[in-house]
């Protein structure tokens, strides 16, 4: 019963220690993440209100800023793409821990059983 706990207790902590570092994760590589998503659609908005107040459609300073607008669009389509790859990989290694312990809690040899 004692090599029991001692198990049991050895396995919370690993959960533990692996829900600590999913949730650095999450505050170190996810927020800066949708920080600079956010960051970049504010500048695109910007040169988009720009582009909209330009006089003269015609004009070198429309056609500079419309090449501008795309390259922004295109570097906030990465930043968001970054970002939904990174919350993927997060949520699906809290997946794998959510189900590691239940298994764990389950069958308690941790031997996984099929139906």
């Amino acid at each position: 019963m004692s090599s029991d706990i001692d198990q049991a207790t050895t396995r919370y902590h690993r959960l533990q220690d692996t829900t600590r570092e999913i949730q650095r994760d999450l505050d170190n590589g996810l927020k800066p993440l949708v920080s600079s998503a956010v960051d970049g659609m504010n500048t695109l908005g910007r040169s988009i209100v720009d582009l909209y107040n330009v006089p003269d459609p015609s004009s070198t300073s429309a056609t500079a800023l419309i090449a501008k607008c795309k390259g922004q669009g295109q570097v906030v389509g990465r930043r968001f793409d970054d970002l939904h790859q990174k919350g993927q990989d997060l949520l699906r290694r809290a997946g794998n821990v959510s189900d590691n312990a239940l298994v764990r809690l389950v069958v308690p040899n941790g031997d996984i059983l099929t139906c």
